[in-house]
């Protein structure tokens, strides 16, 4: 799922909310779904964000927690292709350290 979020004059935030569960139990958790998702949900990640374009300045990767999506992976190499947004990260840091190799050069901020 995806949303773009933009206030008069304020920056544009693109939310990417990650398909999957979470290893943690946080109460203040708003979002519960399943790991069931398009097998394209990469791709139409990618076109979205092509067609906003230069509207977008930051883009926020959240979930569940997003380390343990099933299309991680394959998203944070789709936003490889996006060097010129901020691209943050909010993870419970529990598998964060397996996945260092993969966010390397992507996420400025977690």
């Amino acid at each position: 799922m995806f949303y773009l979020k933009k206030e008069s004059g304020s920056t544009a935030n693109f939310s990417i909310i990650l398909p999957g569960e979470c290893n943690a139990a946080c109460q203040f958790c708003f979002w519960k779904r399943n790991a069931a998702e398009s097998p394209m949900y990469a791709q139409g990640l990618r076109w979205y964000l092509q067609a906003l374009g230069e509207r977008i300045t930051q883009i926020s990767i959240t979930g569940g927690e997003p380390t343990i999506s099933p299309v991680f992976d394959e998203v944070i190499e789709v936003l490889r292709e996006f060097k010129d947004i901020k691209i943050v990260l909010t993870t419970n840091g529990s598998n964060l350290f397996n996945k260092l190799s993969v966010i390397e050069g992507v996420a400025q901020h977690v």
